[in-house]
């Protein structure tokens, strides 16, 4: 396996809000269309999607996992769950993931 040198790279980034406050394009997004999607969608969000700010959120989507030993009751002893169901979406591309979802339906 040849080795060969790295291939020289240059970096640009086009922030919608650029860092003297000003837009990179009023027409394509104001000010005040920023300042509404940064409350509307977090801060964060916000960076990712104008600011070229990508977040890492790995390991984020779930801390933890609630799992029931019983079925959890309400103080008079009724179950809280009105069904449980199960959906599977199979790996049938051959590219793409089993995934297998058990819920319990509340109220």
């Amino acid at each position: 396996m040849k080795r060969h040198d790295p291939i020289p790279v240059k970096h640009i980034t086009m922030k919608a809000l650029q860092d003297d406050g000003t837009m990179l394009c009023e027409v394509v997004l104001s000010r005040k269309s920023y300042n509404q999607k940064v409350v509307a969608m977090s801060e964060d969000i916000a960076k990712a999607n104008h600011q070229q700010e990508p977040i890492d959120l790995k390991g984020c989507l779930y801390t933890s996992f609630k799992t029931y030993d019983t079925l959890p009751t309400n103080n008079n002893g009724n179950l809280l769950f009105t069904s449980i169901k199960a959906y599977t979406d199979t790996e049938d591309e051959g590219s793409d993931y089993l995934c297998s979802l058990i819920y319990g339906v509340y109220n």
